[in-house]
């Protein structure tokens, strides 16, 4: 699922709701970062504002995806943040700037700070952004993996997926090679923080300007 509205203030806001016990949550949380730039970075904005029905039915119930895109309303979107923002939130996610553009993976927010990041820049490492077409394929065999993947207990879910997208990707994808051999693009870590939600709080705090207070 992509959610329609898409701050971090609402995401917060979504992850305090599934605190309530008749809550279903979802197998695996990520957030998928760009900065308003060019190159890849736009290429990625550009297709998640024109295939994003496409995104939210590979998503389903499995995965609960958040983007800094807001096309509902009149902000926040992608152009109102700079740069520094959205490292804000990487660094928050434990990740260094230099990993931007990336897809950050996490299980269990309210209880764990384990992240995998996938570093698109050093997956798609070309001069050329990847076409739709690419990037679809790429999303969904991702999807397929998640899926795969969300059938592991909470514990092993984050594992499941860094042997997967690193070793097993789908042979019919035109990534799968790609996949095998790119170096350094899966990367383990954890937020500074003892959970995820309690590490990206406090960007609401440093972000009036794009999330109110």
């Amino acid at each position: 699922m992509i959610a329609p509205v898409l701050s971090l203030k609402h995401f917060l806001r979504l992850m305090k709701d599934l605190e309530d016990p008749e809550a279903v949550p979802y197998p695996f949380y990520a957030v998928l970062l760009y900065a308003p730039m060019n190159g890849l970075d736009a290429r990625l904005h550009e297709y998640m504002t024109t295939h994003w029905m496409l995104m939210d039915a590979l998503t389903g119930a499995n995965l609960l995806l958040l983007a800094v895109e807001d096309l509902q309303s009149a902000r926040p979107k992608i152009e109102d943040f700079r740069p520094e923002d959205i490292y804000h939130i990487a660094r928050s996610l434990g990740q260094s700037p230099d990993a931007i553009p990336c897809l950050s993976f996490f299980v269990n927010p309210h209880h764990q700070n384990d992240v995998l990041t996938l570093n698109l820049g050093r997956f798609f490492d070309t001069d050329i952004p990847p076409n739709d077409d690419e990037l679809t394929d790429f999303f969904r065999s991702l999807a397929s993996i998640v899926d795969a993947c969300s059938t592991e207990s909470p514990e092993k879910r984050l594992q499941c997926l860094d042997r997967q997208v690193g070793r097993e990707w789908p042979s019919d994808s035109v990534w799968a090679e790609r996949a095998r051999r790119a170096v350094g693009w899966v990367v383990v870590s954890a937020t500074a923080a003892s959970t995820v939600v309690t590490a990206l709080t406090p960007v609401l705090q440093s972000l009036p300007r794009l999330f109110g207070g």
